[in-house]
């Protein structure tokens, strides 16, 4: 296993993953990592073409990781290795695999390895995920709340309206109302909050 190992490393390998890209949570496959290049600051990006890909909508974009943390990447890239170099998995093989069930030494039916195919849906890895929070001791989460996380960070971090475009684009969204209306919800109260704010910013300046 990568050297972050275990459950952890699985999650920690499905957050970079929606950290990334934009895909139903059951179909990634290996070939955009085994093939996407290095930019010239070394940040890894993929290009997901929806005849290779399932994503999300059948769209294909282009997506890079997002700063957020080297523990990501490293065990993302940990991940991806164990699975080219020590499974010698291919382009088509899944990503986030299934387990292999067969006959055990001890005897049953159990999991004895990782196949090479996908989960026929998002359930179990959501399951996978939960129960790694649970045993954590922490509220139970899903892996969609990374990207709802995501976006949260990203409007705070994003020093101009175009960053927070770009931030948007890379999450899979043609437009940034997408964005901010299903991940940015603002209450009426909230609203009055953020008006008088502003308002009172603008007055302090005067003075």
């Amino acid at each position: 296993m990568p050297a972050k190992g275990g459950l952890r490393g699985f999650v920690l390998s499905v957050a970079a993953c929606a950290i990334a890209l934009r895909h139903k949570a059951s179909s990634p496959n290996l070939p955009i990592f085994l093939k996407s290049p290095f930019d010239l600051i070394g940040t890894p990006n993929g290009y997901q073409d929806a005849r290779d890909v399932q994503t999300k909508g059948a769209k294909t974009f282009q997506t890079y990781f997002l700063p957020v943390g080297d523990d990501y990447l490293t065990c993302f890239s940990e991940w991806v290795d164990y699975l080219r170099d020590d499974l010698l998995y291919g382009h088509e093989d899944a990503l986030f695999p299934k387990p292999a069930m067969g006959h055990s030494f001890e005897g049953g039916y159990s999991v004895v390895g990782l196949s090479r195919d996908n989960w026929s849906n998002g359930t179990k890895i959501r399951d996978i995920i939960k129960t790694a929070f649970t045993n954590a001791g922490l509220p139970e989460f899903a892996p969609h709340s990374f990207r709802k996380t995501l976006v949260k960070y990203g409007v705070d971090i994003c020093p101009t309206p175009e960053s927070f475009k770009a931030w948007s684009l890379n999450l899979g969204h043609e437009s940034v109302v997408t964005t901010l209306s299903a991940y940015c919800p603002i209450s009426v109260e909230r609203q009055k909050e953020l008006i008088r704010g502003m308002a009172e910013n603008r007055l302090s300046k005067k003075l």
